[in-house]
């Protein structure tokens, strides 16, 4: 692809990336050759827990982190140094403090050096 074909898909992502805008939530950006990936989280929707699932194609600081629907931090769930490899978490629907969140729809950012990934869940009580 062209520098100019690059630049209007991205244009078009962010168009269309109900996300942007929203610095605390992130867009969805990738590096050339990545293979994060963020697999669907389940079950979605839930009530007691979810089960996050991600791969990483090379070792790499990973944050992951749950947000409400207005971008407002919620839960840290992973935070540190991780080898190449496959990985599942739960989330149990907690915030930062321990306190179950309220029913409603959150965000999930898996943040690496090279890629963000982002997905929805949602929390029924």
């Amino acid at each position: 692809l062209t520098q100019a074909e690059r630049d209007s898909i991205a244009a078009w992502r962010d168009r269309n990336n109900p996300w942007a805008g929203k610095p605390t939530v992130g867009r969805y950006v990738s590096a050339a050759g990545s293979e994060v990936t963020l697999s669907a989280v389940v079950p979605n929707p839930f009530r007691e827990f979810t089960t996050i699932n991600y791969a990483l194609p090379v070792g790499a600081p990973v944050r992951i982190a749950v947000y409400d629907s207005r971008g407002a931090f919620v839960a840290t769930l992973e935070a540190g140094e991780q080898s190449a490899g496959q990985y599942a978490i739960r989330w149990d629907g907690t915030d930062e403090q321990g306190y179950r969140v309220a029913a409603g729809t959150y965000v999930l950012q898996l943040t690496t050096p090279d890629a963000t990934r982002v997905q929805k869940m949602e929390v029924v009580r």
